[in-house]
Formats: C-alpha cells, structure tokens, sequence
C-alpha cells in the first residue's frame, strides 16, 4: 500500500522547512470571507505569495525561517497573523499563534487536521475552538501536484472566543477580486 501525505507519496522526500508555496485563490477566498485588522503578520511567508496577495489590502509584514525568524521563538505581535503553516508544526503554530496575536490568527490547513485525534482535540480544538472554519471543496495545487486533501481556513477571533465554530463552505471558483 502507498501512503500519501499531502501531494507527495511516501517515497518522494518532503521539503526539509514544509515549504509549499499558496496559491494565490487560496488567499484570496479569505480576503473574500474574513476582515482582517492592519497589520498582518505572514509568519511562514517562504516565496511570498500569500503576503503579496495580502499586500494588495493590507500592511503585512512576512517572515519566515528560512530567512532568519522562527515565528515559534518570536515575540512578536500583531493584530491578525495569517499563514500556510508548516503542518507538521501546527499545533505548536496554534498556541504560539493565539499568544502572538491581538485578534485574529487565520491558519490555511489541510481540512483532515480538523479532527486530528485525540491527543489535538484535547490540546488545541477543545481548548481553543476556533470560531470560523471556511472549507474549500477544490484541491489546491502544491508545487504543481493536485494536492490529495482538501484545505479549510480555521479562523480564531481572540477577543470573541466562540463555544460554537461555524462552518462553512466557499469555492475559489467564485472568487472575483
């Protein structure tokens, strides 16, 4: 049996920093569905393409690793925080990302990591429930590979916490901006 992860098989190596670039759309169906609080922070920025999308309607300020800022040692603060995490440090991303920032953190995730077993249901979504999770039904192209899951925007507003999360549905197909 082949075990897939995210667009690549098992026996293809993944990059070593999770660095897979957003397509743009993707961006956009949040710009679409979430008002955002200037200044936005892009902490995984890698090639930019979700902070120049960004760009386009706020003041961002990108980050990354690769170029000398881990976002999980940072003090950083920002009013909304809003990136592709590398997924196999989300839940680290989660918890430093509510410390960090004054009212959103916006995560581009892959929609299985929702439910993500036991041990992230009882250390992130029960504790920290987000209050918006935007679905999007198409597959995202990665790096030129349909992606074999389906992406959401998990959404949290620090200074609502919400007991219930809302779930939605929005095709980037219906993107016009």
């Amino acid at each position: 049996m082949r075990r897939i992860i995210g667009n690549q098989s098992s026996k293809e190596k993944r990059h070593p920093l999770d660095l897979y670039s957003t397509d743009p759309s993707w961006t956009r169906v949040l710009l679409r569905e979430q008002i955002l609080i200037n200044p936005i922070w892009e902490p995984a920025s890698g090639e930019g393409k979700m902070s120049e999308v960004l760009e386009e309607v706020y003041d961002v300020f990108s980050s990354d690793v690769s170029t000398g800022e881990d976002f999980l040692t940072s003090k950083r603060r920002s009013n909304s925080i809003v990136t592709n995490p590398p997924y196999r440090l989300l839940d680290e991303f989660i918890k430093h990302g509510l410390e960090q920032t004054n009212q959103y953190l916006c995560l581009l995730i892959g929609w299985h990591f929702i439910s993500g077993g036991v041990k992230r249901s009882s250390n992130i979504w029960v504790p920290h429930p987000p209050n918006r999770v935007i679905v999007i039904p198409e597959r995202m192209k990665v790096n030129g590979k349909t992606s074999q899951f389906n992406h959401a925007w998990v959404v949290w507003d620090v200074t609502k916490p919400s007991p219930a999360t809302s779930l939605e549905w929005r095709s980037i197909c219906t993107v016009i901006y």
